[in-house]
């Protein structure tokens, strides 16, 4: 019988990561990139020979993969690493069939906690009635912060998108600032670019969410950009501007806790 030990390590192996995200069957999802980023690393290993690597955040596995000879085993891993670091749960997206198949394979809860918006059907218009679209600055941090409700952690964040290029502001006739998006490169390197709004609470309902989310679609498209889109399962008004949009929530992002 194999003897697993787990060992944290200062970072994931580059050449594992990326036969990770190579061998997923669509792109990372930006929530789970995010976690990774804030976690810790872990190498697997059976005596001296690697065999992979788990990202923990908090009590959560985040991500886990090993090498192809270690895969028929990657349930006697995971209890390695839940025995090392406490954790009690697992974040797996519905198109990381190995995760997937983890998760089901011991008893477990497991419940959907987003919707992974992977395929678009695109549209030839982006126009709104009233609403305009312009690429923000530095200068119009200050009134995205009083719309932003929470979308953004604090303002250092929203002067980063600005500042990249990647801010866009949606104007009304008088002026009022209606909505704002960014668009975030998942991971360097490859194409996949999350899709983010926020739409001031006065100016809901009214079509601006699908117009944003058309729009910035539409300049992943022109960069030639693979644009994807996740949210929140209880963010019930983002899930119909993406759909509404020419997305389908074709994936989920689920967490199994043990």
């Amino acid at each position: 019988m194999a003897e697993w030990t787990v060992t944290e390590a200062a970072a994931i192996p580059p050449d594992l990561r990326e036969a990770y995200l190579t061998a997923l069957r669509e792109p990372q999802a930006l929530y789970a990139e995010q976690q990774v980023s804030r976690g810790r690393c872990y190498r697997l290993a059976d005596g001296s020979r690697g065999v992979g690597y788990a990202v923990v955040t908090a009590d959560t596995v985040v991500e886990i993969h090993v090498t192809g000879g270690a895969s028929a085993n990657l349930l006697g891993l995971l209890d390695a690493v839940e025995a090392e670091t406490g954790a009690r749960h697992l974040l797996c997206k519905s198109f990381d069939a190995t995760a997937l198949a983890v998760a089901r394979s011991r008893p477990a809860d497991l419940a959907t906690i987003g919707y992974l918006f992977r395929q678009v059907e695109r549209t030839t218009g982006t126009a709104h009635p009233t609403c305009r679209s312009r690429l923000g600055s530095p200068a119009d941090v200050k009134h995205v912060m009083s719309i932003h409700d929470g979308f953004f952690e604090d303002r250092a964040e929203v002067e980063r998108y600005a500042t990249d290029g990647r801010l866009f502001l949606y104007e009304l006739p008088n002026g009022d600032l209606a909505g704002c998006g960014i668009l975030t490169r998942v991971v360097e390197g490859h194409d996949a670019v999350d899709l983010g709004m926020v739409v001031a609470a006065t100016h809901r309902c009214r079509g601006i969410g699908t117009y944003i989310a058309t729009h910035l679609a539409s300049l992943c498209d022109r960069s030639g950009d693979q644009p994807i889109a996740g949210c929140a399962v209880d963010n019930h008004a983002s899930r119909r501007a993406l759909e509404r949009s020419g997305f389908s929530a074709s994936h989920r992002l689920l967490l199994a806790s043990f």
